[in-house]
């Protein structure tokens, strides 16, 4: 039996019992009866929970009668019906009633014994409702807890899980954008380097034929085409080392102040690299565009501009992400750029992002990577130079 049955009926039998001492009884018969009744109801209480809101008021009838019936000590069995009510009744309302119920059968019960018994029983009757109350407040409290730390724990498991497909998801997405890059690349080599050293090969024809009829014109040629070499010899380290495996020294080989350095010493250029507004982390996915649009930038700089100065600009805005790349190289005669693979490479991995690729020529020659994003930032300024 539950622990609690054992007390109500130890807060049943003990008072009769000290009552049957203290007490001249008539009749032991019916004193025994309404006994075994009570303790019949404690039985069936504990056997049937769900009928615990009709028996209660019977259960504390029984107890007033009792009580008043036979005087002694018999109101502290009301005790174990208090007991019952704060055990079964759910509905607060009802646990009031009953609460109310059982006070009325104890001011019947105690009515004309001493002030100081009278007083004895009400206070009992109080301290035992007030930590009964506290009792059962503090289990629903315990039921609350257990439930949201069971929650928490359930929330937990399914944000790792979540982390864990993020994680999947950006390698599986950077991946992705490896092997965009690396096409691109391969066209590159083939549109462009293949195409020059057709090209070379022609004008070291051409240059061979005019040494013997023109020999400074044939020698002029002949030192163009070592030019040309020694770049396509550069551009082709560039795109070794893009290509190149990726270690564990190299865990961030997307970081845009790492491109700065190796553009500054690759390209024998000054760089600057600066950051505005309140930086913060971004998905490897952009990352990685931002990264391959400025090496694209830098490239482009020198390539087609013949600059020596180039700046990278973030700048994180509330509503985007904008990557300027500056240089001071030579700037087109008021004529659109024509749009090659490198531009277009760069404009559709910002449309991954719904971003846009913008150009502009004042004051200095500028291409803008912008990405829509949202982010509350304060704007100050830190700056890196690499030269």
């Amino acid at each position: 039996m539950p622990i609690l049955v054992w007390v109500r009926n130890a807060l049943i039998i003990l008072p009769a019992a000290v009552t049957v001492l203290i007490t001249d009884l008539q009749d032991y018969s019916i004193y025994i009866s309404i006994l075994l009744g009570l303790l019949l109801l404690v039985r069936l209480i504990a056997l049937l929970p769900s009928a615990a809101t009709l028996l209660l008021p019977v259960e504390l009838a029984v107890h007033g009668i009792f009580a008043v019936s036979y005087d002694g000590v018999l109101f502290l069995t009301l005790l174990s019906s208090l007991i019952a009510s704060f055990q079964h009744v759910r509905s607060r309302s009802y646990l009031l009633f009953l609460g109310i119920l059982g006070w009325a059968a104890l001011f019947a019960a105690v009515h004309g014994m001493g002030p100081a018994l009278q007083w004895s029983a009400h206070v009992s009757w109080i301290t035992a409702a007030s930590l009964l109350l506290v009792i059962r407040e503090s289990k629903a409290m315990g039921k609350r807890l257990d439930s949201e730390l069971l929650s928490l724990s359930r929330r937990q498991e399914e944000l790792e899980f979540t982390r864990r497909r993020v994680i999947t998801d950006a390698k599986a997405v950077e991946q992705h954008a490896q092997a965009q890059e690396r096409n691109r690349i391969a066209h590159e080599l083939h549109d462009d380097l293949g195409h020059r050293l057709i090209r070379l090969k022609m004008m070291m024809e051409a240059g061979l034929q005019l040494l013997d009829a023109d020999p400074a014109k044939g020698r002029a040629m002949l030192e163009q085409v070592r030019g040309q070499l020694e770049e396509s010899m550069e551009n082709m380290r560039r795109t070794v080392r893009r290509l190149r495996p990726v270690g564990s020294e190299q865990a961030r080989q997307y970081a845009l102040d790492r491109l700065i350095a190796e553009a500054a010493r690759d390209l024998q250029i000054e760089v600057f690299f600066r950051l505005e507004g309140r930086p913060f982390p971004l998905y490897p996915s952009l990352e990685y565009t931002l990264y391959c649009n400025a090496q694209e930038a830098i490239t482009n700089a020198v390539r087609h501009g013949r600059a020596d100065e180039v700046t990278v600009t973030v700048r994180y805005t509330p509503d985007a992400i904008i990557m300027e790349a500056a240089n001071n190289g030579r700037v087109p005669d008021g004529q659109a750029i024509r749009r090659g693979l490198g531009l277009r490479a760069m404009e559709e991995r910002l449309a991954l992002f719904g971003g846009r690729l913008e150009i502009a020529y004042e004051p200095t020659f500028r291409i803008l990577s912008i990405v829509p994003y949202s982010e509350q930032a304060d704007y100050h300024v830190r700056e890196e130079h690499t030269g």
